[in-house]
C-alpha cells in the first residue's frame, strides 16, 4: 500500500473502531464498505473480521463490570450450536432476502423501542424468551454469512433499560462468538495467509479507537446516548434493506 492509502485506511480503522467503542456496534458497518474500495468485498470482510478481534476483546474489557453474564453468555453459547447448522444448510438461501428481513427486523424494534420505551418492549418480548430466537437466528446467520450482530444487538437494545448495560451485554455476546466466526471465515476461504499483513499493523488503531470511544460514552447523558444508538440502529436497518436491494 501506497501512503496515502495506509493514512485512509488507518483514519478508517480508527473511526470504525471509535464508533463501536462509543455505541457498541458500527464497526464493519463502515469500515468494510471503505476497504472494499481497494480490496473488493470478500478481502475487506476478513480484514474487518481480523481487526475486530482487538476490538472485541479490549471493548468487553472496557465494559466487563456491566455485563449480565447469567443473561449473555446463554443466549451466545446458543448461537455457538447453530453456526455450523447455519453454514450447512443456508449457505444456498439467497443473502440479499436475509440481509432485507434483518435490516427492517432491526429497524422495526428500535422503533418500537423508541414509540413504547424500553421497559414495555422487554415485557413483550423477555415474556416468551424471545432472546433465544434472536440467539438462533444470529447463530445460523453467523454460520451462513458471518453475520450475527444485528439482530441480537437490536434485541439486546431494545429489551434493557439501561443502554450501557445492552453495549457490555453485546460485547460479551460478541466475545463468545468470536473464535467460531474466525474459523468459519477460515473454512470458507475468506480468510488467508495475506489477510494477517493487512490486518495487523491497524491493531493498534483500532485499540486506540475503541478506547476513546469508551471514555466518549461514559460522558454521553444518559437520554442523548439512547437517542443516539437508536439512530444508529435505524441507519444500520436501513443499510441492511439498501445492500440487499443492490
Amino acid at each position: 500500500m501506497v501512503l496515502g492509502e495506509v493514512l485512509f485506511f488507518g483514519v478508517a480503522f480508527t473511526v470504525g473502531a471509535f464508533l463501536q467503542g462509543l455505541t457498541g456496534f458500527g464497526y464493519a458497518l463502515l469500515v468494510v464498505p471503505i476497504l472494499s474500495l481497494a480490496y473488493g468485498t470478500t478481502t475487506a470482510v476478513a480484514i474487518s473480521a481480523v481487526t475486530a478481534v482487538f476490538m472485541v476483546v479490549y471493548n468487553f474489557l472496557l465494559h466487563r463490570e456491566h455485563v449480565e453474564y447469567r443473561r449473555v453468555l446463554p443466549l451466545g453459547i446458543t448461537s455457538l450450536f447453530f453456526i455450523p447448522v447455519g453454514a450447512y444448510f443456508l449457505h444456498n438461501v439467497p443473502e440479499n432476502t436475509v440481509t432485507g428481513i434483518l435490516g427492517l427486523v432491526v429497524i422495526v424494534l428500535t422503533v418500537a423501542n423508541m414509540a413504547l420505551g424500553n421497559a414495555a418492549v422487554a415485557r413483550s418480548l423477555c415474556r416468551y424468551r424471545v432472546g433465544y430466537l434472536f440467539s438462533v437466528i444470529s447463530g445460523l446467520l453467523a454460520g451462513a454469512y458471518a453475520t450475527a450482530g444485528p439482530g441480537m444487538v437490536s434485541y439486546l437494545y431494545a429489551t434493557d433499560t439501561s443502554r450501557m448495560r445492552a453495549k457490555a451485554n453485546a460485547q460479551a455476546y460478541f466475545i463468545t462468538l468470536t473464535g467460531a466466526l474466525l474459523l468459519t471465515h477460515v473454512l470458507a476461504g475468506t480468510i488467508t495467509p495475506s489477510t494477517l499483513p493487512r490486518s495487523l499493523p491497524f491493531a493498534p488503531l483500532v485499540l486506540a479507537g475503541t478506547k476513546l470511544g469508551a471514555v466518549v460514552s461514559g460522558r454521553v447523558p444518559v437520554r442523548g446516548f439512547k437517542l443516539l444508538t437508536d439512530l444508529l440502529l435505524i441507519a444500520l436497518g436501513i443499510y441492511l434493506l439498501v445492500n440487499s436491494a443492490a
